[in-house]
Order: structure tokens, then sequence, then C-alpha cells
């Protein structure tokens, strides 16, 4: 379990790495895109954390096409695990 967890935990680091490296000098991704990025990252949180927290995802699927300023969402989700999960 613990070895499967961090080959995961790995590949999501790396393809978030990667996807950031990549579309850096995008101003603009889809939500969709986004949220592939943030779930990635939310994945390796989980990992860290165990059931110290869930996420629950409500989104209209019309609004996945539109288009969202990149990395819009990952900083903001990091800075409530570093001023609130992270200090519980």
């Amino acid at each position: 379990q613990k070895n499967e967890e961090a080959v995961e935990m790995i590949s999501g680091l790396s393809d978030l790495l990667r996807n950031t490296l990549t579309n850096s000098a995008e101003q603009l991704v889809t939500l969709e895109d986004e949220l592939h990025l943030l779930k990635k990252y939310l994945y390796i949180e989980q990992v860290r954390f165990k059931d110290k927290f869930a996420v629950e995802y409500c989104i209209q699927p019309e609004s996945l096409a539109c288009q969202v300023p990149n990395l819009l969402l990952q900083p903001i989700v990091e800075n409530a695990f570093k001023y609130g999960i992270a200090k519980s």
C-alpha cells in the first residue's frame, strides 16, 4: 500500500511540475484543465494528510470549457492547506 501511494504521489508530482512548466506561457486555460491540475495537487495532499480532509466537487459541466487564468486555483488551495489544515 505505502509503495503504491508513493509511486502515485511521485507520478502526480511529476505531472504537476511538467504541466506547470509546459503551460507556464499560457495565460488562459480551460476550467477543465485547471481542475485536472488541481486534482493532482489535492491527491498529493490527501496522501500527506491521510483522512484529515475530504474534497467534494460541485461543478456545472457547461462551465468546464470556460477560460480561466492559468494556475488560478492551486495557489488558493495551497494557502488553505498552509494556513488552515496544516495548522490544525
